[in-house]
């Protein structure tokens, strides 16, 4: 067991991510604190609202629509964000966050796309 540094809650261990050069091998906060922190520092959302937009989106990607218990790249799917305005748009897989943005979010470049996958 061991207090969080973020919640003060006591904890199971498990809870906490490693940390070599931590004296107990553990990071002072629970992962869902420093999750909340990073959610909230980059996108200004906490953890609860990934999890909400989750299940709004049935746990599914936003554009290919793959479950995420199907999934098997990664045990989370991306924040989508606009680049120029910080705003969250939804959550995608990996594959689906990369193609957009190897397109450099440009609507008419994924028209283009489309068309040319058309022919």
């Amino acid at each position: 067991m061991k207090i969080c540094t973020g919640c003060n809650t006591v904890k199971e261990t498990h809870c906490f991510s490693k940390a070599k050069l931590r004296s107990d091998g553990l990071q002072g906060e629970c992962k869902d604190c420093s999750r909340n922190r990073k959610y909230k520092s980059r996108y200004g959302i906490t953890y609860n609202t990934y999890l909400e937009m989750l299940d709004e989106q049935d746990d599914c990607c936003s554009i290919c629509e793959i479950h995420i218990d199907d999934y098997s790249l990664h045990s989370h799917f991306h924040i989508d964000h606009c680049h120029t305005t910080g705003a969250v748009r939804g959550l995608l897989c990996f594959p689906c966050n990369t193609a957009i943005g190897l397109l450099g979010d440009d609507p008419e470049k994924t028209d283009r796309a489309t068309k040319y996958l058309n022919k």
